[in-house]
């Protein structure tokens, strides 16, 4: 009965995961992706775009994804690790080129810094919560 719950929530973390996953790779946010899990490892495909990765986690804190594009023969990479109240995630985009941010909250503040995989710096610094949250960003 519980074990229901829990995978649900695990479910809705993990498309949460993906959902950051895409948007830091360049992929659109409107892609919706077909998800199966077993045990540790979640496995997606998205019917629109071809796109099709395997995320594998280690406990809570650390995970690992593998991507690629059946139509385009491209793939990706990335990893995420939580430590305290920082995640950092790095990856290689299909051409081998790498990226990386780092988010770390501090009560109702994000601040995510982080290179993309062209070399250029972001930034984004979230405040507040719900509708009165706030985002601004370079």
């Amino acid at each position: 009965m519980y074990g229901h719950i829990e995978n649900k929530k695990k479910e809705k973390t993990m498309k949460k995961f993906l959902m950051i996953t895409l948007l830091s790779i360049g992929l659109p946010a409107t892609s919706f992706a077909a998800c199966t899990s077993t045990g540790i490892i979640t496995n997606c495909y998205d019917y629109n775009s071809g796109n099709q990765y395997s995320t594998t986690r280690y406990g809570d804190n650390y995970s690992t994804t593998q991507g690629s594009n059946s139509r385009t023969g491209s793939s990706w990479n990335q990893t995420t690790q939580r430590i305290g109240n920082s995640v950092f995630t790095n990856g290689s985009d299909k051409n081998g080129n790498s990226w990386n941010s780092t988010t770390t909250t501090y009560g109702n503040t994000t601040i995510t810094n982080g290179t993309d995989s062209s070399g250029k710096s972001f930034g984004r610094t979230c405040t507040g919560t719900g509708l009165s949250r706030v985002c601004t960003g370079y």
